[in-house]
């Protein structure tokens, strides 16, 4: 190579280096999406969830060609009744967490977790505790009293 070639290259990426900014780049955040957007979008769900559980009403148009509005709910054969199938959608009811009821007060549930663990009244609160956490309940103390709560 020549000499004059080498200052040359030089001096060309000297240019180029120049031209390059040398701040880095900073995305900029996305305009619009503030602080109560996912609450938005939840609320818009929420009424959709709702208007897909009403009937509708066709008009009166409509009415007229003979067109005939259809009950949503589905009486089931008895057949199936008998086997323990519910008709399930947005009108049932959802169904309430069973009650539990166990062979020791809350109190007493409390007090016999302080036995000593050879004791069976420390096993019959530990089963009894175990039945509650297993139906999502706990126990908690408010003014003096054990009350449950749902976890």
């Amino acid at each position: 190579m020549d000499q004059g070639q080498t200052v040359q290259n030089q001096a060309d990426d000297q240019v180029k280096l120049d031209s390059v900014p040398l701040q880095p780049r900073v995305s900029q955040p996305k305009v619009g999406l503030g602080l109560g957007e996912k609450e938005r979008e939840t609320a818009e769900l929420k009424e959709a969830v709702e208007e897909v559980g009403k009937e509708i009403e066709p008009a009166k148009e409509i009415e007229k060609l003979g067109v005939q509005l259809k009950k949503e709910e589905i009486k089931l054969p008895p057949a199936v009744e008998k086997m323990g199938v519910r008709p399930s959608g947005a009108a049932m009811p959802a169904p309430s967490a069973p009650a539990v009821t166990l062979p020791l007060t809350d109190d007493q549930v409390v007090k016999g977790l302080a036995f000593p663990l050879i004791s069976s009244l420390r096993w019959l609160a530990e089963f009894c505790l175990r039945q509650l956490k297993k139906a999502h309940i706990g126990l908690k103390k408010v003014h003096g009293k054990m009350v449950r709560v749902k976890r």
